[in-house]
């Protein structure tokens, strides 16, 4: 049950950051509370919302500067939940997505 999560009483280990993978294809995205970043591997484009000026998610700041540490750190705790937790053998950011799905995947040739 997510309901610990949602009423906020979560035990310590539990809630924060939230990190999501594309099903197939190098997207990957986590979301702070504060800031999301999206990462299409290999060649972008990517994006990064500030939730707290931008609810709507209009403007990117992705190329500002100002966010370039935000971005940093964003970057390192994404890189390091998916170290921890993927199987190299099956990581999607290897994968050239083109809108076929897995029609064209090495794994049906």
């Amino acid at each position: 049950s997510f309901a610990d999560l949602l009423t906020g009483d979560a035990p310590d280990g539990l809630g924060g950051d939230a990190f999501v993978c594309d099903e197939y294809g190098g997207t990957r995205m986590i979301c702070d509370g504060r800031y999301k970043l999206v990462r299409r591997y290999p060649d972008g484009p990517d994006e990064l919302y500030d939730l707290e000026r931008d609810s709507g998610e209009y403007t990117n700041f992705i190329g500002d500067p100002s966010y370039s540490e935000i971005i940093a750190s964003l970057d390192a705790r994404l890189e390091e939940w998916f170290r921890k937790y993927t199987n190299p053998a099956f990581d999607g950011r290897r994968e050239k997505v083109t809108g076929n799905g897995q029609i064209t995947s090495h794994i049906f040739k």
